[in-house]
């Protein structure tokens, strides 16, 4: 019996299988297992979150190019040409000198950008 206000929703194999895939990566290095709703509640905030990113600095940044180490983003509030490189396997913001900056944000809502640096195991760092 479900919860009221609940409804059972059917995936396709194929995204079980990936998200069981993902949740193994993630469980590798740690102690203790994460509860399946845990781990796919996090991965939603995640998305959620990029969307706002892009969302909210969309109307005045975009991406020109990215490339393995170079991400050029051409900010229009500044009215410039904006590059984050990849600095010790962290993104570094050139215009802002900062690894914390909107630029670094948008670069990480990028899903190009995001998914290279997940497979480094990488994650994105909160941007003030």
């Amino acid at each position: 019996m479900t919860k009221p206000g609940w409804r059972t929703v059917l995936l396709r194999e194929e995204v079980v299988k990936a998200v069981e895939k993902a949740k193994a990566e993630r469980e590798a290095g740690l102690r203790r297992r994460l509860p399946l709703g845990a781990f796919i509640e996090d991965m939603i905030w995640q998305i959620l979150e990029e969307q706002e990113i892009l969302r909210s600095y969309g109307p005045y940044i975009e991406k020109i190019s990215v490339d393995a180490n170079t991400i050029i983003l051409r900010d229009n509030r500044v009215g410039r040409i904006v590059e984050c490189v990849l600095k010790e396997g962290e993104l570094y913001c050139i215009h802002c000198e900062s690894s914390n900056c909107v630029h670094i944000g948008y670069s990480w809502a990028i899903p190009e950008v995001y998914k290279a640096m997940n497979l480094q195991g990488r994650r994105m760092p909160k941007i003030s």
